[in-house]
């Protein structure tokens, strides 16, 4: 009996122990818990918080408030439209506990990615009635202000866009693919659109999975950690002299002894021109698609530093985002040329177009430096008659094509370059490109060796004293 006794305390403790166990469990969880979120940035329009509670949900929505409707209307239809799908499911369900509530809640983060271009991004966080687990939702819209119109994915390979994006970064991207955290390597600047293209046509993307964020749209490209970038000091006049003082700069003297340094001034070719006298071996360095926002400084630093100069064929619509870059190859003494403002295709243009393409980028540069550029390179060398009646400045080819922009590799640019250089060429490069600096890094000294001396295409030119006007393109320019 003493042992029955004894059992049926046992279990009455085991069952209380329980029962209170369990209240105390309920009542810790009865606390509803809703994610935390915070935006990143909030720098175009302002957010407006708006919290409705009710028995069976809970909303914490973010209302995007700005000064164009067409902006405001499409982001918060989206908001809306969630927020009342999860309000509709928890009022179809029976009676809910505290805890167990329904739950929306979203994030809007802005940024001004140009001064026309934004982008909105809406997270958002819902848990249905009862449901322990939250279901992530990213939305990703993007505006030209300008033309008051969202820009779509396939306006990013456009002329326009593509050039933005291919030329701001340097050799090495990544692919995001946001919310779903999936990157892929794209290897080449010059294709990184048409990889990007052929991806996103593969995996069926929307725009809803891509975003451009504040800084050169880097949440659709961001460029992998290459080594550190210095900013280069480009050399003037004082600083040439100073340096002249250093025996470490012999090679450069040397280099320079065959060019008039004293009468530099500015002429109307987009460049501080200085009077180069004919060595009778002479080449013109160009470098095209730019300015790129730290490659070119590079670059300039260089040429600075053995004494040579080379002209710089720059998009317009890249000159408007970097004219501070345009601004010093200009007063470092290089001479600047025009390659249209987007990299458009004259030969497969309208005349209005080639007019616009080429006007366009001569106005914004000399908006920058006060000189229109004397010389056109036409991009991909696509030329028909109808380009060569239209634009009334010479148009500047290249006899050696240092295929920078293919093999991206130092190994492969000097050894080619170096095979095929002869006096008189014009030399292809692409600033845009970070393995092209320690190409040229190689080449200036081992050119200079040979008694060549690096010069602008308006150097060259002048040096053997040819009408710029006698042809409408030049390929090279040989001596008399």
């Amino acid at each position: 009996m003493k042992n029955v006794i004894k059992v049926l305390i046992l279990v009455m403790l085991v069952v209380g122990t329980y029962f209170v166990v369990d209240f105390i469990i309920s009542r810790s969880d009865n606390t509803l818990a809703i994610p935390d979120l915070t935006a990143e940035s909030t720098d175009f329009g302002k957010v407006e918080d708006v919290k409705l509670e009710e028995a069976k949900y809970v909303v914490e929505k973010q209302l995007l408030s700005s000064s164009h409707s067409f902006i405001d209307q499409e982001v918060n239809a989206q908001i809306e439209n969630e927020a009342s799908s999860l309000v509709s499911d928890s009022d179809r369900q029976d009676k809910v506990k505290e805890n167990q509530k329904g739950v929306y809640k979203n994030m809007v983060e802005t940024y001004q990615v140009t001064d026309t271009i934004v982008s909105v991004k809406v997270t958002s966080m819902t848990k249905p009635v009862s449901s322990e687990h939250y279901t992530k939702l990213i939305h990703l819209y993007n505006y030209d202000l300008g033309t008051k119109k969202a820009v779509k994915l396939e306006d990013l390979f456009n002329e326009g866009y593509k050039t933005r994006i291919q030329n701001i970064y340097t050799d090495s991207f990544l692919l995001k693919k946001t919310g779903m955290e999936f990157y892929t390597g794209i290897e080449s600047a010059s294709c990184a659109y048409s990889v990007l293209k052929d991806y996103v046509k593969k995996e069926g993307l929307t725009m809803a999975n891509l975003e451009m964020s504040e800084a050169d749209y880097s949440a659709l490209f961001e460029p992998k950690t290459n080594q550190p970038l210095t900013t280069a000091t480009v050399a003037t006049e004082a600083t040439t002299d100073t340096a002249s003082e250093d025996p470490s700069t012999d090679t450069t003297e040397k280099a320079t002894d065959t060019t008039e340094k004293a009468t530099e001034k500015k002429t109307e070719q987009g460049s501080t021109a200085r009077a180069v006298v004919d060595t009778g071996k002479m080449i013109a360095f160009t470098f095209d698609d730019g300015p790129h926002k730290s490659n070119t400084d590079q670059i300039l630093a260089l040429l600075a530093q053995y004494g040579a100069h080379a002209t710089f064929f720059m998009q317009g619509c890249n000159a408007s985002y970097y004219p501070d870059v345009v601004k010093r190859v200009y007063e470092s003494g290089n001479e600047i040329g025009n390659h249209t403002w987007d990299h458009a295709n004259l030969k497969k243009s309208s005349v209005e177009t080639i007019h616009q393409q080429v006007d366009d980028a001569a106005n914004e540069i000399k908006s920058i430096i006060g000189v229109r550029p004397t010389f056109v390179r036409p991009p991909y060398g696509a030329v028909n008659d109808t380009v060569r009646e239209e634009v009334a400045e010479p148009m500047i080819y290249w006899s050696v094509d240092s295929l920078d922009w293919d093999s991206r590799d130092p190994d492969q640019i000097v050894p080619l370059v170096l095979s095929e250089v002869e006096d008189g060429d014009i030399v292809l490069f692409h600033d845009i490109h970070a393995t092209t600096i320690p190409a040229i890094e190689r080449l200036l000294p081992e050119l200079i060796s040979q008694g060549y001396t690096i010069v602008s295409v308006g150097e060259l030119m002048a040096a053997r004293g040819v009408d710029i006007y006698s042809k409408e393109v030049w390929y090279s320019v040989p001596a008399n």
